[in-house]
């Protein structure tokens, strides 16, 4: 009988690996939080806090093992973050990967407005976009990508904390996580700033947060992207016209997700 090829062996034994591994909800999340302006940096810092909090519930909602990183104070920078991506390794059509980022992003005339570019590091140069964040994440193949991105603006007031969450929180989260795609939620038009305070953080951040109390403290049994936006969409205008006087509107880029195409 002729011996097995070693390397065939090998890349058996790392198939069937994945193939055993548990499906994993792998966050990546990115904020500013030692930004020179303390309480640009303090807006930052409530909303990473927020988010690791809710990825957590996420992942648990769902049963999916949790992998966070987080890129954030002195490794704010496009080389960690990309060095973060890269680490983090998914399984095909089976994962579910979560991008967030809290800090500066701007909108490049050169490209769609549906793209933002994000303001890394404390060099001025250091930029990074969607552009090229997006696909590189999707190269991954995940089952789902979720790329959040809170770029703030101006530093006003804001409401505070949401409600407490009820029972329905796992059936809301399985329901949300079941689409394949990849959808892009955005803060702000390129034309409008993104607002928050040092206090509670971003609207944009807290009002996705807010939206996601209401779907599951009200008993919602099936949530789609979509709505999930638009409530989302609505609380940020809602709170910036009534504390700030101006307009703040939510961007989702449509098209790129498929609802409950996973059991």
């Amino acid at each position: 009988m002729k011996a097995p090829n070693t390397l065939s062996l090998l890349a058996l034994l790392l198939a069937a690996s994945m193939i055993a591994r548990a499906q994993t909800f792998h966050a990546l999340l990115v904020a500013d939080t030692g930004d020179p302006n303390a309480e640009f940096a303090k807006i930052c810092q409530i909303d990473l806090e927020k988010m690791k909090k809710e990825v957590a519930e996420m992942a648990n909602g769902i049963g999916y093992k949790l992998e966070t990183k987080v890129v954030a104070g002195a490794d704010f920078s496009s080389p960690r973050l990309m060095e973060a991506m890269n680490a983090m390794q998914v399984l095909p059509d089976k994962d579910i990967f979560f991008f967030y980022y809290s800090g500066a992003a701007l909108c490049n005339a050169a490209e769609p407005d549906t793209m933002r570019t994000l303001q890394l590091g404390r060099d001025a140069t250091d930029l990074l976009s969607t552009a090229w964040i997006v696909p590189t994440l999707e190269k991954k193949q995940a089952r789902l990508t979720v790329v959040v991105v809170d770029g703030c603006g101006l530093v006003r007031s804001v409401r505070g904390e949401g409600g407490k969450r009820g029972a329905a929180l796992n059936k809301v989260y399985q329901s949300l996580f079941s689409a394949c795609g990849t959808v892009q939620l955005l803060s702000s038009k390129c034309s409008e700033f993104s607002y928050g305070n040092a206090r509670t953080g971003s609207i944009f951040t807290n009002a996705l947060v807010e939206a996601l109390d209401k779907f599951i403290n009200t008993g919602t049994q099936r949530l789609t992207w979509a709505e999930l936006f638009e409530e989302a969409h609505k609380q940020t205008l809602q709170q910036a016209q009534r504390d700030i006087f101006r307009p703040q509107h939510g961007v989702m880029v449509r098209g790129r997700v498929r609802e409950g195409c996973s059991p």
